[in-house]
Order: structure tokens, then C-alpha cells, then sequence
């Protein structure tokens, strides 16, 4: 409820022609339900600044206390925050990860050949898909037996491992990390769309909302990579598997942190520009 005072300079109401709601007296006597006096309107059971004495003024800030937030706002907020990791992740699964001094990408797809098809579960690739180094599960000529091994076409003298190179535990171990990384960041895709439609769907401020989720999807991809590519060359003292690791590692870590990181910034600047242009000045006098 709205309050009904407003006191002046030594502690009492100031009238200004216009008697107070309530007064110490008998209700009806020179206050609100005095039907021969002009009074406030008092406090009124809908939100304050609706038909009674709170002017209306701008809330939910950066600094308001969550205690004044509505349950849409706080659920906006949580929503947000929650879906950083989610998002992060996701777009890191589909990220383009560049390996630092080259023109080779660290991608889960190939691109010069059907991704169906294919029985790679991880790529180190040009633009084209021409040069490529993948990750292989099956019959080996080499070895003469089913296992995991390096396939390449054209860049063995950018990462020196020769075609059906076995890769061991630690291939098998990335191989089905790869597997599972692609298909469940997309899933996590899905599940960061829905999780950051609903916040904005139930955030009372919803412009700032969507400015938020908008620079949150922008600093995930932005950050995926960046710190993706600085990971891929961290990791490639180990050519090849090494490469990919820290490529993916940096692009996860990049993801949450640039989403979490850009859609702060951005709801810190919304709430300063309103506080700032748009917040309205109180009257101190209400009078006829």
C-alpha cells in the first residue's frame, strides 16, 4: 500500500489547501472520509502511484533490493543467469574454432563431405574442407584391425601425424567425448533458446531483458572464439589431439563467460541510461 504522509520541514503534514488522508482524530472529521473537505486519496489496496498519494517513479535498478523486485523480475533475472552455462556450452559446440597461425578450424561436422556418412567424430580443417585431419573409428590398414585413428589429407606438414596414425585410450576417450559434446550442445542450444524466451517473457522489464539475452548470445559466440583459439594453441605443443582439447576447453570456457560477462554489462548500462534520462523528478508540493 502506498504511503499516505509526507511531512514537511518540522515533522508535520504540509496541507497546501489539500487536507491528509488520515489525521490522529476520528476518521471523518477534516481527513478522507470528511465528505465536506478536500483531502488525499490515501492508501489503496492496487500498486503504489494508482489513485493514491505515491507519484509514480522507475524501480527495478541494478541496486533496487531484490525484497522490491516483482516475482516476474527476480524470475527474469534467474532465468538469465541460469542459462549462461547452458548457452555457453551450446554455442561452443557449434563454434568455428580457429587454430591460431593456420587456416584450420576445429569443427564436430566435416565439410567437404556428408556429415552422415562420415565415421569421424572430430575435424581440423581448412575453409574447404580439402586439408583436413580427423578423428576415425574403424578398420585400420595400418594396424590391420578396427580402432581409433588420425586420418589426413594434406597436413601432415602442418601437424606431422601420417594418415592412420593410431590414436589409443586417449583417441578413443576424445573420440566419444566429441560424439557426445556435438549432440548434446545442440540439445543445450534448444534448452538456452527456451530458458532465455521464458525470461524474457516473465521479466517486468522486458527491453532490458532482451537487450541482456541479445549480448549474451553475442559475447557466447564472441567468447567461444576467442578463448577456443587461444586454448587451440595452448594445446597444440601436442599437435592433433592436444589441439582439439584445448580448442574446446577455451571455446566452453569462453562461452559461459562471455555470455554471463556481455549480458551483465549490458543490464548495468540499461539500468544507468534510465536512472540517468528517464527517472521522474518528485514534487514536494501537492497542491490545487
Amino acid at each position: 500500500m502506498a504511503s499516505t504522509r509526507k511531512a514537511g520541514p518540522t515533522g508535520h503534514q504540509r496541507h497546501d489547501g489539500i487536507l491528509p488522508a488520515r489525521t490522529p482524530g476520528t476518521l471523518g472529521i477534516n481527513d478522507q472520509g470528511d465528505p465536506n473537505v478536500c483531502a488525499l486519496p490515501g492508501g489503496t489496496p492496487g500498486p503504489a502511484g494508482v489513485g493514491d498519494f505515491e507519484p509514480p517513479r522507475f524501480l527495478t535498478s541494478a541496486s533496487t533490493p531484490a525484497s522490491v523486485l516483482s516475482p516476474a523480475d527476480e524470475n527474469g533475472r534467474e532465468n538469465l543467469e541460469g542459462s549462461a552455462p547452458v548457452v555457453g556450452i551450446g554455442v561452443a559446440s557449434v563454434a568455428r574454432i580457429r587454430v591460431p597461425g593456420t587456416d584450420y578450424f576445429i569443427e564436430l561436422s566435416p565439410r567437404n563431405f556428408p556429415a552422415n556418412k562420415s565415421t569421424s567424430a572430430l575435424f581440423i580443417q581448412d575453409e574447404a574442407g580439402r586439408r583436413v585431419l580427423r578423428l576415425d573409428y574403424g578398420y585400420n590398414k595400418s594396424s590391420g584391425q578396427v580402432d581409433y585413428h588420425w586420418n589426413q589429407e594434406r597436413t601432415f606438414a602442418d601437424f606431422g601425424i601420417a594418415d592412420h596414425t593410431v590414436a589409443g585410450s586417449t583417441g578413443e576417450t576424445l573420440f566419444k567425448a566429441a560424439k557426445v559434446f556435438k549432440y548434446g550442445g545442440r540439445a543445450l542450444l534448444i534448452l538456452g533458446i527456451a530458458m532465455d524466451a521464458y525470461s524474457i517473457v516473465v521479466a517486468k522489464k522486458r527491453w532490458r531483458q532482451v537487450a541482456r539475452v541479445a549480448a549474451g548470445w553475442a559475447g557466447a559466440t564472441a567468447g567461444a572464439e576467442y578463448l577456443g583459439a587461444w586454448g587451440a594453441g595452448f594445446g597444440s605443443a601436442e599437435p592433433g589431439g592436444g589441439t582439439a582439447i584445448g580448442g574446446i576447453v577455451g571455446g566452453i570456457v569462453g562461452g559461459f563467460a562471455g555470455y554471463a560477462g556481455a549480458s551483465w554489462a549490458v543490464g548495468e548500462t540499461y539500468d544507468w541510461v534510465e536512472e540517468t534520462y528517464f527517472a521522474p523528478i518528485e514534487s514536494e508540493d501537492y497542491s490545487e
